[in-house]
């Protein structure tokens, strides 16, 4: 059964003020492997700021957690195949996998989104999209159904149908110093406005589970503009 953001959310309200995170062990002691590739979106500069002030005000309570940096920033449109261990790009074709994306994106029209409101979950601090996310979600419509007629290996909605949209920021690497005064941060920005982002491209890349930068490639970046 698929947990839901509030259910997320309490449990990871519980955890973090009881000291029960659900510690990263791939950013603590395990060497991490994985890898896979995604479409993604970048937010403008104006929301990736706001985001830099609140993750600085994190980082002034407890320094030690998995801070994500602005290089970092993205929201997932879908993970074509999501990371595992040993995954390589010689293990696909990526010019039929770059053919295959720009036919789902050929014609698809910029779009807004609004991102507002923090959330803490049991492994990481996380931006929400709010409103109305029909043009992302037709977007990810497209990529599934050209996908899905093209034959081509992918694992997308292999746990489940992706519809929401969010920006992780932070992962747990221990538990938190001051948990009350970490929550009380995240709770008095829960309604903070981070800004209204215009999504004109979107990118193809290969990444590890955190985009590190050293670890992510662009593969392919796409244009989305109205049909001629």
């Amino acid at each position: 059964m698929v947990q839901t953001l509030k259910d997320l959310e309490r449990e990871g309200r519980a955890c973090l003020l009881k000291g029960r995170l659900k510690i990263d062990p791939y950013l603590t002691e395990l060497e991490d492997d994985r890898g896979g590739i995604s479409v993604i979106l970048h937010p403008e500069d104006h929301v990736i700021d706001r985001i830099g002030v609140f993750i600085e005000r994190l980082k002034s309570i407890d320094p030690n957690q998995y801070y994500y940096t602005s290089e970092q920033i993205h929201a997932t449109v879908l993970s074509i195949i999501s990371c595992f261990s040993g995954f390589r790009l010689s293990d696909i074709d990526q010019v039929k996998y770059l053919d295959v994306i720009g036919q789902a994106v050929n014609g698809y029209e910029p779009f807004k989104i609004h991102f507002q409101g923090i959330s803490v979950t049991p492994v990481a601090v996380i931006l929400k999209a709010k409103g109305d996310l029909g043009p992302l979600n037709g977007l990810r419509e497209n990529i599934r159904s050209v996908f899905n007629d093209s034959g081509l290996y992918h694992s997308m909605d292999s746990r489940y149908k992706l519809t929401g949209a969010h920006i992780t920021l932070v992962r747990f690497k221990d538990q938190v110093l001051d948990p009350k005064k970490f929550l009380s941060v995240i709770d008095e920005s829960d309604l903070g406005d981070f800004g209204v982002a215009s999504i004109d491209a979107v990118d193809f890349v290969f990444n590890d589970w955190y985009h590190t930068p050293s670890r992510t490639e662009v593969l392919g970046y796409f244009d989305l503009k109205m049909p001629d």
